[in-house]
């Protein structure tokens, strides 16, 4: 299957795809775990860049990274993580979490094992550190790109597709994941939520992904970015 076709069952274009390839070089492990969550091969990722398979399989050896991994399927890796329903189409907003003190993953490794226990907590994040860096970081990230005035236009873009919303709309929920994209691709200046409230935030709603995923449902994204908008 051509990358073009793999990637348009889940909305996003080989531009984009090729733009977060390029962000992301100087992290081949964000590039390899987005990459292998989503079923994109290595000839996909040669297909996107422009290089040859070889040089794709090269990138990610050099790394310590297993290219081979990235064979096999066409089909997203099943996984327990937390962000294995994370819509593709904001798959660029996936990052490691580099915070420390209070959004340090260790800090809210912490508070959230005190709620959920630690065996439920391992099993919903897939026993990776990766996972649970990379739901930490990528939240955060979310969190931290919410200005002033933001808030308001999602609320006004929610009330007035109520009924798309309802009906699951696919040309309302890909105009909302877009909206979601365009706001949270940059973070907020001056930041809105100080982070004290990120972390009490992130603590609930991780602990109510990891209470979800346990039940063997998935997370919904909608609603947890509304939640974190304030409505």
């Amino acid at each position: 299957m051509s990358a073009t076709t793999h990637l348009a069952k889940f909305g996003v274009s080989l531009n984009a795809a090729k733009q977060f390839l390029l962000d992301n070089l100087s992290q081949p492990a964000q590039i390899h775990s987005v990459c292998k969550e989503f079923g994109v091969t290595n000839a996909m990722i040669a297909e996107i860049v422009g290089v040859s398979e070889n040089d794709v399989v090269g990138f990610f050896s050099s790394r310590g990274l297993n290219a081979a991994e990235l064979n096999g399927t066409s089909q997203p890796t099943t996984t327990t993580s937390v962000l294995s329903n994370f819509p593709a189409t904001l798959s660029s907003l996936i990052t490691y979490n580099t915070n420390s003190g209070t959004l340090s993953t260790e800090s809210l490794r912490a508070d959230i094992v005190s709620k959920v226990g630690q065996a439920n907590y391992n099993t919903a994040f897939g026993n990776s550190t990766d996972a649970e860096s990379q739901a930490f970081g990528t939240l955060i990230r979310i969190m931290k790109s919410i200005d002033i005035n933001e808030p308001m236009q999602i609320s006004s873009f929610v009330m007035q597709n109520q009924a798309g919303f309802a009906a699951q709309d696919p040309t309302v929920l890909n105009n909302y994941l877009n909206l979601m994209g365009n706001i949270y691709s940059t973070p907020a200046n001056p930041q809105l939520i100080p982070d004290t409230v990120i972390h009490t935030s992130l603590v609930n709603t991780v602990t109510q992904m990891i209470q979800v995923v346990g039940s063997g449902q998935s997370v919904d994204w909608n609603g947890v970015f509304a939640g974190f908008s304030g409505f």
